[in-house]
């Protein structure tokens, strides 16, 4: 096991790591660790005009997929499927919310 001050050599010879975050809102921030070990936000993608609900790059994205022959979709998807007598399959959006949960009466979710 390596000691403290191998795992110091190593810890300084990482590259310095940026975070890109979406928010539900659509926006976009890019945010990397600071010297003193937490993150700072380096850039914003914040909408012009607050009444947009999706960033300029998060719509670009969109744009750019569709173009590729992707339906972006950008909606929760709250459809449950039974496949046996209380095995049920369903999206992400499915297994987040609590009160389709409490109605299938899922006590379990195997997120694959």
């Amino acid at each position: 096991m390596p000691n403290l001050d191998e795992l110091l050599k190593i810890k300084n010879r990482l590259k310095a790591t940026e975070i890109t975050t979406t928010l539900p809102s659509g926006e976009v921030r890019v945010e990397k660790r600071g010297a003193n070990g937490d993150y700072e936000q380096i850039q914003s993608d914040e909408p012009d005009d607050p009444t947009q609900t999706v960033s300029n790059r998060r719509r670009k994205k969109v744009e750019y997929l569709q173009r590729r022959g992707f339906i972006v979709d950008l909606e929760p998807d709250l459809v449950v499927g039974k496949a046996l007598p209380g095995l049920f399959f369903g999206s992400q959006d499915v297994a987040a919310d609590l009160s389709i949960l409490e109605d299938y009466k899922i006590t379990h979710i195997v997120n694959v």
